[in-house]
């Protein structure tokens, strides 16, 4: 049935004071109570609810006929107060309402009983107030095993004839068993006066579902639609893990709150509804790309299906901002200071997705058409140069600097060039054009200049420990390597030796004089192995235990200088 069919019955219903029973069925979660309380709140705010009580009772666990009257006695509020739960304000209303019906019925005083000569009794007698009011039974396929459903609805009946009450009965029908689904039914026909089916579609149960009032309204109700979720209880409990989202994420680009809560409605779908949804670790390897080439071994039909419904969701892949919030699903919560640290850097990422847009708008207008715009043009890419370093490539820089001298702007570029090397705080790999993809393509000798003269500046000298250990343990070297061992002292080999120990030390040790053994060793590699025998050899001189150490590397330590102090000319 349609929501707006559906919300029309159930204002009929609350409207008038004619006793009648209304059954709502739906799937578990669907969201039949919260359409119910959502009408009934409504109809309540217009005036439109003809009986002045109400009483809300769920079955679950409830074990017997004498519980749920002593619940629906309990329970009832004022219906002006729907929405309250009932406490002991109400009950204490309640009780005070059957005790003055009590005392009413005495002539003299001295005869009333008091409240404690019937407190046990007082589910009995508070039952006898339950009359003329709206009943709304919940949960009937969750009874306890001591209660038959034939009795409930045998008081559902009482309550209508004898009473004159409303009654609303919701229930998921689909979860009794065949034969005793069929025997229900058959009962049910004979005590309700309207059974309403409530099956919203995706659209409309994000509408119903969604507080309009928050600012992430919209982009849910997108999401909700996307993933055709129609269970209303997931919905709320997706909106409930947004409204912590907004209030983690309140100080930065709107554009990662509403990231967060696309991939938060997936993540959270696929964790309560796993008969519906791709399964979470299906979306945490998910690569749209995987068997577009390899069709080798065919696709498990359900796995297309999971990966089509990703892809039209517009769900890419769990990158590391996804990813913190996936882990905030599973075990429902966050840590705040890895969320703000991933959200920081992921509001990073957008801006320079911004800084790279603006350069190529300002390519756009010399594609785009044939105006006569050149200063326009020629302005936009110095500008956008100057702007978004951080999002050109430097191929990108160099056909953009050799186009700006074509168009005659070259007094210019070199300022460029500069502002773009300031504005890039890079390590000296990324200044190392003969090392990048596009080396042949990068064609402008200013900027190859400028790059070169960045590199030789920003290029770092390799830590000494590191290089040695990774020589020793790789038996490996670069020629790089060697120019820079070559150029250390033996006090720096000295302070390496000294500061290691265990394997470590065995390590360095053995990177330092790799090339001893080499037959055509070159004038470098043999000063790395006279200085770093000099450092041992000052090591073993400092004491017997160390020249006996020393020696174990082939560095014979004279008898007469061990144990004697080093000069420190």
């Amino acid at each position: 049935m349609a929501i707006k069919q559906f919300s029309d019955e159930l204002a009929r219903f609350l409207a008038s004071k004619d006793p009648e029973v209304l059954c709502i069925t739906g799937k578990w979660g669907v969201g039949k109570t919260f359409a119910w309380n959502l009408y009934l709140h409504e109809a309540q705010g217009k005036g439109k609810v003809a009986l002045s009580k109400y009483s809300y009772v769920s079955l679950f666990g409830q074990n017997s006929l004498e519980d749920v009257r002593y619940a629906l006695f309990e329970n009832s509020i004022p219906s002006n107060l729907v929405g309250k739960k009932a406490d002991l304000s109400t009950l204490q209303s309640s009780i005070e309402t059957i005790l003055g019906n009590w005392r009413g019925a005495f002539k003299f005083g001295k005869y009333i009983p008091k409240v404690g000569d019937f407190a046990e009794g007082i589910g009995k007698l508070g039952f006898i107030n339950v009359r003329t009011q709206i009943v709304c039974i919940d949960d009937l396929e969750r009874a306890g095993a001591g209660l038959q459903t034939k009795d409930i609805l045998g008081l559902v009946s009482f309550l209508k004839e004898q009473r004159d009450s409303k009654i609303v009965l919701l229930m998921n029908d689909e979860a009794f068993a065949e034969e005793a689904g069929a025997d229900f039914r058959s009962q049910l026909e004979k005590v309700a006066d309207t059974v309403l089916r409530f099956e919203p579609t995706a659209i409309e149960a994000a509408e119903v579902g969604i507080d309009s009032s928050t600012i992430f309204q919209e982009w849910l109700k997108a999401d909700c639609i996307g993933l055709g979720i129609v269970n209303i209880r997931v919905i709320k409990r997706i909106e409930r893990f947004a409204r912590r989202l907004e209030e983690e994420l309140r100080s930065v680009d709107s554009r990662v709150l509403q990231q967060a809560i696309h991939s938060a409605a997936l993540f959270i779908f696929a964790k309560f509804q796993p008969d519906s949804a791709p399964s979470l670790e299906f979306i945490r390897n998910f690569n749209p790309y995987e068997g577009l080439f390899d069709k080798s071994s065919p696709e498990k039909p359900q796995h297309a299906g999971w990966r089509a419904l990703i892809k039209q969701f517009g769900f890419t892949h769990v990158d590391e901002f996804d990813a913190v919030i996936l882990q905030g699903v599973e075990q429902g919560r966050f840590d705040a200071v890895t969320l703000k640290a991933a959200a920081e850097k992921r509001e990073r990422e957008f801006k320079l997705s911004d800084k790279d847009r603006s350069f190529s708008l300002a390519w756009d207008a010399y594609h785009d058409s044939f105006e006569n715009n050149v200063d326009a043009v020629l302005d936009g890419m110095e500008g956008a140069i100057a702007k978004c370093a951080q999002a050109i490539t430097p191929l990108n820089l160099s056909g953009t600097i050799s186009f700006l001298k074509e168009m005659g702007r070259g007094g210019s570029t070199d300022q460029l060039i500069q502002q773009y090397v300031d504005a890039r705080q890079e390590g000296a790999e990324f200044w190392d054009l003969s090392k990048s993809s596009f080396r042949g393509e990068i064609k402008d000798p200013d900027v190859i200049k400028a790059f070169k003269r960045k590199f030789d500046a920003a290029a770092e000298k390799p830590d000494p420990d590191i290089l040695l250990e990774r020589i020793g343990t790789q038996k490996g070297w670069n020629p790089e390597d060697v120019d820079f061992l070559s150029s250390l002292s033996a006090d720096d080999f000295y302070k390496v030796f000294k500061s290691r120990r265990g394997i470590d030390l065995r390590r360095a040790i053995y990177g330092a004089l790799m090339f001893r053994d080499i037959g055509n060793a070159n004038e470098k590699m043999k000063t790395v192995t006279k200085t770093a025998e000099e450092a041992l050899r000052r090591i073993g001189n400092e004491s017997p235990i160390n020249a006996r150490r020393v020696r174990n590397y082939g560095i014979s330590v004279g008898a007469d200088e061990a144990g004697k102090p080093q000069s420190t000319d």
